[in-house]
């Protein structure tokens, strides 16, 4: 529930309705200048009221109540474009972020538009906001100076902001001096006086920080020795093969690809989660696919692509969201998904996300088993899911073995209490019959002078998706403008485009590809 509610800053709020993830509520603080009677300035700001602590014998404790960080990391960028998005569609980020599990985003390391910070606001998606700066620090006096302007400017800007829980104060993956790091440190605290200012960074032996961030050693070790309370900033890239991490796939790589990308998730998700309290929570890196600037490809590191389309494991997270929780649309509703495409069958495993108690598995109408939850043992690293390394997790997957590998229709049925309460199907897609145009709404309608993603799906004459590669199609366009390509080949069955709308309440969008073709008009809301 969202609540928006009118205070005077003479006023004394003696029962507020207090701001957190299950409930942002929001107030308006209007301030006002008075000289002789007459207001001569007025300011509104948005605030929420809430209480924050943080420890390593609680973890992260919101209005009283503890709470376990389950975050991803998110670059704002839009492919062609970069950073210069709408406001409409940094919401849809956050939107998508706080739908799919996530409780906490990291921001990027660059000035933040201030409609992503309202966004967290909206949604109850706490937020830790860094200042700028990657890989680099240079003792001149010039650049500290800017470097401790920063840490002012940015926690001046926003410290209003309910949803921002961290300030990470120090220059990411840098090694600064430790007098350097108690500076920004004491800045902070002076912008931010009291009990509810929390820097945080990495911490490299330095203790220095209200939250340090878990140390990096070889392999997958990720301690927390600094007497602090500490959280896994990032997980599940890097170390599963560096620059040649098998997490860097693209949607397009296919079925297995996709399940080694989902694999790496929930196999180190459920590893980092026996740290806690003393470590809070863990951030995935990254939410989005996206450019590095420092190399000349993509970084396929997401759990969605850069154009905002999930791999499968964005759904392996949303399916471990807390029994209870409420996300933007409401509670969380029971759900369960079927990690595959079922083109080519190149094995008899399959494997079923829930948050439920039981699964049954049906192919092509017989029941090949109904059961409860892996309980394998947990392990070092292996490669593939082996039915366990899910004991810390809110809800293991369903591994089931020995499935025939027929074409068909693969439903998952999931059971709660013995209830049927969710079903999702899997068929193989047949020969491509027709296209089908959609866009990233996300919780935000398309509005006038807005930045659009729209895709286009080749679908069999079912209406099942056919995951090809490679076909291009063509898009035009009326009443907007076509950002970027207007030919884009079908990745996983998708081919994505940008569109910018203008001032006129309707689009027209036409699409071709295969020697099929289809049109979509597009109702525009006002800004």
């Amino acid at each position: 529930s969202r609540r928006q509610r009118q205070m005077c800053i003479r006023d004394r709020v003696k029962h507020p309705a207090l701001w957190s993830p299950d409930e942002p509520n929001l107030y308006v603080l209007s301030t006002e200048v008075v000289e002789n009677g007459k207001v001569v300035d007025k300011e509104e700001t948005r605030i929420g009221i809430r209480h924050i602590e943080m420890s390593i014998e609680k973890g992260l404790v919101i209005n009283g109540k503890p709470l376990r960080l389950v975050g991803s990391n998110r670059h704002m960028e839009y492919p062609y474009v970069g950073n210069a998005i709408s406001d409409q569609a940094q919401y849809r980020d956050m939107y998508q972020i706080r739908s799919n599990g996530f409780n906490i985003v990291r921001l990027g390391h660059y000035p933040q538009a201030t409609a992503a910070l309202d966004a967290c606001d909206e949604l109850g998606l706490l937020a830790i906001e860094p200042i700028p700066g990657w890989q680099f620090f240079n003792k001149n006096p010039l650049f500290i100076s800017l470097t401790h302007r920063d840490v002012r400017d940015m926690i001046r800007r926003d410290r209003n902001h309910p949803s921002i829980v961290m300030w990470e104060t120090t220059l990411n993956e840098s090694w600064p001096p430790a007098e350097w790091k108690d500076g920004v440190v004491k800045i902070a605290h002076e912008e931010l006086p009291g009990d509810q200012c929390f820097t945080s960074g990495d911490s490299y032996g330095y203790k220095g920080f209200d939250v340090c961030y878990n140390d990096w050693e070889e392999g997958f070790k990720r301690p927390n020795n600094s007497g602090k309370p500490g959280f896994i900033r990032e997980y599940y890239d890097y170390e599963f093969g560096g620059h040649y991490s098998t997490t860097r796939i693209r949607r397009g790589d296919g079925e297995k690809a996709q399940l080694q990308n989902a694999w790496n998730a929930q196999w180190s998700h459920n590893r980092y989660r026996i740290y806690y309290p003393k470590t809070m929570g863990d951030a995935v890196w990254s939410m989005y696919d996206y450019n590095r600037g420092c190399c000349d490809n993509i970084c396929y590191s997401g759990v969605a692509d850069i154009f905002r389309l999930p791999k499968f494991s964005l759904s392996f997270f949303r399916t471990q969201i807390a029994e209870g929780s409420m996300l933007p649309s409401g509670k969380m509703p029971y759900e369960v998904f079927i990690p595959a495409y079922r083109d080519e069958i190149l094995s008899d495993t399959v494997m079923v996300y829930g948050n439920v108690d039981e699964v049954e598995l049906v192919l092509n109408g017989k029941t090949i088993r109904r059961q409860t939850a892996d309980k394998g043992p947990d392990s070092d690293y292996i490669s593939v899911p082996n039915g366990g390394n899910g004991k810390n997790l809110h809800f293991p997957p369903f591994t089931f073995y020995g499935v025939p590998k027929e074409r068909g229709v693969l439903k998952a049925v999931g059971y709660h209490q013995g209830k049927k309460v969710a079903e999702y199907t899997v068929k193989t897609p047949g020969v491509p019959e027709r296209l089908d145009i959609t866009y990233f709404e996300s919780g935000k309608p398309a509005t006038k002078n807005d930045l659009l993603i729209v895709y286009v799906r080749m679908l069999d004459k079912q209406g099942v998706l056919c995951p090809v590669n490679g076909i291009p199609v063509e898009l035009s366009v009326q009443g907007g403008e076509i950002v970027g390509p207007t030919s884009y080949p079908l990745e996983a069955g998708v081919a994505s485009f940008l569109v910018r709308t203008g001032e006129i309440s309707k689009i027209n969008i036409n699409a071709t590809g295969k020697g099929f073709s289809t049109r979509k008009s597009l109702k525009v809301g006002k800004e």
